[in-house]
């Protein structure tokens, strides 16, 4: 009798779900479902955005595939057929100086991003790592100029520039871009995250530079 009512007794725990071994795999399951459709939300939000982000410039190459007159007419979801003659017309004018335009841009946009990354995720690791006086108030004025607007500092580069006769040169562009507190604020974050202090202080053990030490393990992280 006591041991058919023991065979009962778990039986019925194990029905009712109240098996420690049934329901942890029943909450893995569960967690694991709820983290699957966590991320398919994000993902959707995220796809939305970058759509919405990637509109005004998917729109800009539409329109150039349309005359003036259809562009006058409306606003249109699909390329047309005027995007070759078009492209042949803003090539073929001088007045225009499309390719010189191109050439110059490009090399501010690589040379600016290039050294943006470089001394961002350097000023980045100098804060993150080191300890000094002045670390906490130099991070807030970082900060600070991040929330001034990029029109009011690019219309004081241009007064300066005129008053110093500065003017069409492209390393002015160039210079002042290195100093992104935007870009220094998302690898500050990032390193935060990911880098821990005992690696740079095994590599620091072992040897190696600081400036090692940063090319070689902080850079590539």
């Amino acid at each position: 009798m006591r041991t058919n009512r023991r065979l009962y007794t778990a039986d019925a725990v194990m029905a009712n779900g109240n098996n420690p071994v049934f329901s942890g795999k029943n909450h893995h399951k569960s967690a694991k479902a709820g983290l699957y459709t966590y991320r398919t939300v994000v993902y959707i939000i995220l796809i939305i955005l970058t759509l919405v982000c990637l509109f005004p410039f998917i729109n800009i190459i539409i329109n150039c595939s349309w005359s003036n007159a259809d562009i006058q007419k409306g606003f249109h979801w699909w390329f047309g057929n005027y995007f070759a003659e078009n492209w042949n017309a803003l090539i073929s004018d001088s007045h225009l100086g499309f390719r010189q335009a191109f050439i110059n841009s490009l090399l501010i946009a690589v040379i600016s991003s290039v050294l943006t990354v470089y001394f961002s995720a350097l000023t980045a690791y100098a804060t993150h790592i080191y300890t000094f006086k002045g670390k906490k108030a130099i991070t807030t004025f970082i900060l600070c100029i991040m929330m001034i607007p990029t029109q009011v500092s690019a219309m004081g580069l241009v007064v300066i520039c005129n008053q110093l006769h500065l003017l069409n040169q492209l390393w002015v562009i160039i210079v002042p871009a290195i100093a992104s507190p935007v870009t220094y604020f998302y690898m500050k974050q990032y390193l935060e995250s990911v880098l821990p202090f005992e690696v740079i202080e095994a590599a620091r053990v072992d040897g190696a530079s600081e400036l090692r030490i940063f090319h070689q393990i902080v850079l590539p992280i």
